[in-house]
C-alpha cells in the first residue's frame, strides 16, 4: 500500500487542508447547466469544487472539516478563485 492510499487519521486532516489551500491544482472546477423550465435552454452555469487528494471524501465532509479547523472561509475563497478563474478563460 502506498502511502497517499492509507488512511488518514482526522488529526491529519488539517495537513491535507492546508496543502490543499498551497496547490491549486487539488481544487478542481466542475460545472453543472442551470435550465430554464419553461424552454428547456440552459440560462446559466452552476460551479462545484471537486477534491484530488486522497483520502476520497466528499466535498462537504472537505468544507465541514476546513469549517472545524478554521479555514473554512479560505477553502471557500480558494473554491471561488478557482471557479471564477475557469470561467474568465
Amino acid at each position: 500500500m502506498r502511502a497517499d492510499d492509507a488512511p488518514e487519521i482526522p488529526g491529519h486532516l488539517d495537513r491535507l487542508l492546508a496543502r490543499v489551500l498551497d496547490s491549486p491544482g487539488l481544487l478542481r472546477p466542475v460545472f453543472q447547466p442551470i435550465l430554464s423550465l419553461s424552454s428547456g435552454t440552459v440560462v446559466g452555469f452552476e460551479g462545484f469544487s471537486r477534491f484530488a487528494i486522497t483520502p476520497r471524501r466528499p466535498p462537504d465532509a472537505w468544507f465541514a472539516e476546513a469549517t472545524r479547523a478554521g479555514l473554512g472561509a479560505d477553502l471557500q475563497a480558494r473554491a471561488i478563485r478557482t471557479i471564477l478563474s475557469t470561467t474568465a478563460e
